[in-house]
């Protein structure tokens, strides 16, 4: 949507073509993975509502990593990096996340912690339960 990757006045385009992506997937029962940070619940929502239009079961994965290695892989990024209080601040809203997923009723939610975990996931997609949508599992091999 921009030609810099750091122009974040494009996040509202962008976001409105993913939906409208994720909806004609969901639409034709078609797998949608979506690849971003969802922090705040309403974001969430936003998704599983699309969801929920065409009985979509939804999947979520979390992704917990320690504020100590965000904040040293953030130093890592070249030219991209943001301020110590901005990734302690997405930190803070992950902790929220991470404690409001149980609740938000998705057929299965899932939280990896820390690299190893996060590198030796792997996904499988199988049918759910006489549904006729995607379900993916993960596990740990």
């Amino acid at each position: 949507m921009a030609d810099d990757a750091n122009d974040q006045a494009a996040s509202g385009e962008a976001f409105r073509i993913l939906a409208l992506i994720v909806n004609g997937r969901l639409k034709r029962r078609l797998l949608a993975v979506v690849d971003a940070t969802n922090l705040r619940a309403r974001d969430r929502r936003r998704l599983a509502a699309l969801a929920a239009r065409y009985g979509v079961p939804v999947v979520a994965v979390a992704l917990d990593v320690a504020e100590p290695l965000l904040l040293a892989n953030n130093r890592r990024r070249p030219g991209r990096q943001v301020t110590d209080d901005v990734v302690g601040d997405q930190a803070d809203l992950m902790r929220t996340a991470l404690a409001e997923l149980p609740a938000e009723g998705y057929a299965a939610h899932y939280v990896l912690r820390g690299p190893d975990e996060i590198a030796s996931a792997e996904v499988e997609r199988r049918r759910g339960g006489g549904r006729a949508g995607m379900a993916p599992t993960l596990g740990s091999g």
